[in-house]
C-alpha cells in the first residue's frame, strides 16, 4: 500500500459494507443505513508505514421505511471476521492475478483465524466528547512534538508506548527520521477524511429530515422522563435522572414477533440527598 495508495482506497470502500453487514446480522436480517466518519492514518507510533482507520459510527441507522433503528450493542468478534473477509477479498480482486498474491491472501486468512485486528472504543455520549475525538484523530500528525526528547549529534530520540502504555525510546539519524515523516505526507488532493452512509454528501439532504425528527423525539422523551422522575418509596427523595440506556435482551420466550422494531428505554435513577 505504501507504493500503491490506490489499494488504501480499495480497503476504505469496504468500511460501510462491513458495518452495515454486522448491523444486519445483529438485527436478525433488518437492513439499515448507518452513518460513518472515518479518518485515515498511515503511521504507527514508531513512524513505520501502518495503514489503519479511525471511525465514528452511529449507534443505529435508517431502515428501508425511513425509520430510525437503534443498535446499542456492537458484536465485536463478528466485526473482526467480517472486516477480514471483505478487506482481503477486495484486495485479492484489486491485486494482479499472480500465485504470489494468491498465496499472500490465503496466508492472511490462515494466520488470523479470529479475524483482523479491530479496536472498538466506548460510546461517545456527549457533544464535547465527540468534538474531542474528532479533533484528536482528524488532524493528528505522525508524531507530536512533545514525544521528541532530544536531537544531538544528528540523532533524533523520541518515545513510543507499548501495549502496556509504558514508554520506550527510539533513536535514529536525522535523515532517517525525516524520511520516516515524509512517507506519511499524502499525495496532493488525497482524501484523508470520509463521510459515508447517511453522512455522505449525496445522502445527507435525503435523510436530514429523518435524523432531525429522531433527535427531536429523543429530546422530548428525555424531557418527559426527567419531568416525571418518581420519588423513592422508602425515603421519599425524588430520584434524579442520569441517563437513558438500553436494557439487555429479555428471554426468548418473551420476545414479540416485531421485537426488533420496538423502542426500549430504561430509566436509570440515582438517589441523592
Amino acid at each position: 500500500m505504501k507504493a500503491n495508495r490506490n489499494l488504501i482506497q480499495v480497503v476504505a470502500q469496504q468500511i460501510l459494507t462491513v458495518i452495515e453487514n454486522v448491523f444486519q446480522h445483529h438485527l436478525r436480517g433488518i437492513k439499515i443505513k448507518a452513518g460513518i466518519t472515518c479518518a485515515l492514518h498511515t503511521f504507527g507510533e514508531d513512524l513505520k508505514f501502518n495503514v489503519h482507520f479511525h471511525c465514528m459510527v452511529t449507534c443505529g441507522g435508517i431502515n428501508e421505511d425511513d425509520d430510525w433503528i437503534d443498535v446499542n450493542f456492537f458484536p465485536y468478534l463478528s466485526l473482526r471476521k467480517v472486516w477480514q473477509y471483505h478487506v482481503l477479498t477486495a484486495l485479492k480482486g484489486a491485486l494482479p492475478k499472480t500465485p504470489e498474491n494468491n498465496c499472500f491472501i490465503d496466508k492472511m486468512f490462515k494466520d488470523h483465524p479470529n479475524g483482523l485486528y479491530v479496536y472498538a472504543k466506548d460510546t461517545v455520549n456527549n457533544n464535547k466528547g465527540l468534538l474531542e475525538y474528532i479533533a484528536r484523530y482528524v488532524r493528528h500528525p505522525a508524531i507530536a512534538q512533545s514525544r521528541i526528547r532530544s536531537f544531538e549529534n544528528g540523532i533524533v530520540t523520541f518515545v513510543c508506548k507499548d501495549d502496556e502504555k509504558k514508554e520506550y525510546p527510539i533513536s535514529m539519524g536525522v535523515q532517517s527520521f525525516l524520511s520516516a515523516l515524509v512517507q506519511h505526507i499524502p499525495p496532493k488532493g488525497y482524501q484523508l477524511v470520509k463521510h459515508v452512509g447517511i453522512y455522505a454528501n449525496r445522502s445527507r439532504q435525503k435523510y436530514s429530515s429523518v435524523i432531525s425528527k429522531f433527535q427531536k423525539v429523543r429530546k422530548l422523551v428525555q424531557k418527559k422522563l426527567i419531568s416525571r422522575s418518581p420519588s423513592c418509596q422508602k425515603c421519599l427523595v425524588k430520584m434524579e435522572f442520569v441517563a437513558i440506556t438500553a436494557p439487555s435482551d429479555p428471554p426468548h420466550h418473551l420476545l414479540l414477533s416485531n421485537y426488533e422494531n420496538q423502542t426500549r428505554l430504561l430509566l436509570v435513577a440515582n438517589l441523592r440527598r
